[in-house]
């Protein structure tokens, strides 16, 4: 953050002396929006950013000689919500080698603080974003069936499953009575805009827990 102030000379960049610039007001759906990437948006001081901006847009604050040190706050928290989305949009909120020390895929990497300045001078904030997003076809299949299986759950489309103790190798199918696919009413699953899903002609092996090997129907859906 010290580098992109020293490189515009300290100059705020989300506010000026008539208040709050259009990319302001812009920042906070476009933080908003990464929600459907499965990033957590608390992280990004979306309450504090709200709260100032709401005292911003009373114009009797500014007649009033506003306070340069709340507006300095504001400038920094969005600042650092920026580059905190940016470099989340880059690599991801984990870090792969905290749980695999043996993890060797190269994570993605960009001058975040010159991303920031360029789309400050474009005054394109949310589509600055969405370009440091993954372009792979896995990544938008993985984005794809997090949205459906965030409908499902928004409906009630998974219902609890029986007790542990119930459960034996001959019902542990994909077309368990309690949990497979197979059981859910097809009007759950439309109102969830998910068509029920059928049975590939693939199929797997599973070993069931005497340890034998069984093949297994593979249930696929389509949104």
């Amino acid at each position: 953050m010290l580098d992109f102030y020293r490189g515009r000379g300290y100059a705020p960049a989300w506010t000026d002396d008539r208040g709050l610039l259009a990319v302001a007001d812009s920042l906070g759906s476009a933080l908003v929006g990464l929600d459907a990437e499965g990033l957590q948006i608390r992280d990004y001081h979306l309450d504090a950013l709200a709260q100032a901006r709401a005292r911003f847009s009373d114009r009797r604050w500014w007649r009033t000689h506003p306070d340069p040190h709340v507006l300095a706050d504001f400038d920094l928290l969005a600042t650092d919500a920026y580059l905190l989305a940016a470099t989340q949009c880059l690599g991801g909120r984990l870090d792969p080698r905290a749980f695999d020390p043996d993890w060797i895929a190269e994570r993605r990497t960009a001058d975040v603080v010159a991303v920031l300045a360029g789309a400050l001078a474009a005054g394109e904030i949310g589509g600055s974003l969405q370009r440091l997003l993954p372009a792979y076809p896995g990544y938008a299949a993985l984005r794809s069936a997090y949205a459906q299986h965030r409908a499902l759950a928004a409906v009630g489309a998974w219902p609890r499953c029986r007790p542990a103790a119930s459960w034996s190798p001959a019902t542990a199918t994909p077309a368990c009575p309690c949990c497979g696919p197979a059981s859910r009413p097809r009007a759950t699953w439309r109102r969830a805009g998910i068509s029920a899903p059928t049975p590939s002609t693939t199929t797997r092996t599973s070993r069931t827990r005497s340890g034998a090997s069984r093949p297994a129907s593979v249930w696929t859906g389509t949104a």
